[in-house]
């Protein structure tokens, strides 16, 4: 059974979109147990969500009001502690399920195992809306060209926007990283599954179709450099020492392009991005949690 779980932040207008599709999935798929909406402090009018999930409806939908914007990370954290299903599936606020089978595509994955490694967490196919084109920054693994044809591969990081993972090993692990707000937390967390002994798994039967806006929710500098940040502490954090300071290298050449020569911004991100070593713990990954990554082609230099 799963709980869904979304996210919103000043868009009532694609959220009530994903609301009557989730709706609609309710009705016909048992596997659905309840929907789960955290607002984020949004300061958008949501009279129109809140009028439809009081209303008489397929599924029971809760709203949650939060009285300050947590983030993606620490959002989700609170949301899933008021979820009761066995997995929780999380999607973004402006995505929709493009095939109403979804949930049992992804609940078969979760009967899958990798060498002696049980399923921690699914990662589903994002198409964009408009065009129907995978997502490629959504796709959970670098050799895009390789794998993207395939029906499901093993991997060690899933798609923010779009998946589903084993409530009670969720809380085991602490959940999303609370210092995150914006970035790289499901590459933080799929480590984490990955040290307790589980795999991730990528589905494409299931389908998730993604209206992502160009405007975002942080600025691109800042998501730039939050992204910057956080990839350095996940690499500190769990991976050998080399790979620390190949991100450092790779991520700060592209902030530094990406902010059009912010030469100010690129200091600032470098030296926070050294001090990492000083104020985070390392929990490095065993050999044979490396052995898996390698054995699944994950990219870890950057």
């Amino acid at each position: 059974m799963f709980s869904i779980i979304v996210i919103t932040y000043n868009r009532p207008e694609v959220a009530l979109e994903l609301i009557y599709n989730l709706n609609d999935l309710g009705a016909i798929d048992p596997l659905l147990t309840e929907v789960i909406v955290l607002d984020n402090a949004s300061t958008a009018d949501y009279e129109a969500v809140k009028s439809f999930i009081e209303g008489p409806t397929s599924v029971p939908f809760h709203y949650i009001q939060s009285s300050e914007n947590l983030g993606v990370s620490k959002g989700r954290n609170a949301a899933v502690r008021h979820a009761k299903a066995e997995y929780v599936f999380m999607i973004d606020d402006d995505a929709e399920f493009a095939d109403l089978p979804c949930l049992h595509h992804v609940a078969s994955c979760f009967q899958q195992s990798f060498e002696q490694r049980a399923v921690g967490a699914v990662s589903v196919q994002v198409r964009y809306w408009e065009t129907g084109e995978i997502q490629r920054n959504l796709f959970p693994h670098k050799r895009f060209q390789e794998r993207k044809d395939l029906d499901s591969f093993f991997t060690h990081y899933f798609a923010g926007a779009a998946h589903a993972i084993k409530r009670d090993v969720f809380l085991e692990l602490g959940g999303f990283p609370a210092d995150f707000f914006y970035g790289m937390e499901e590459y933080d967390l799929g480590y984490r599954l990955v040290k307790s002994g589980h795999c991730v798994v990528y589905c494409s039967r299931a389908v998730v179709l993604h209206k992502e806006s160009p405007l975002g929710r942080v600025t691109p500098r800042s998501k730039h450099a939050m992204m910057w940040l956080n990839k350095v502490k996940v690499a500190w954090t769990y991976l050998p020492k080399r790979y620390y300071w190949s991100t450092v290298v790779m991520w700060s050449g592209a902030y530094f392009i990406q902010s059009k020569g912010d030469l100010f911004g690129w200091i600032k991100g470098l030296n926070r991005a050294l001090a990492i070593r000083k104020h985070t713990s390392r929990q490095p990954l065993s050999q044979s949690d490396l052995t898996y990554l390698r054995r699944c082609e994950a990219r870890l230099w950057y």
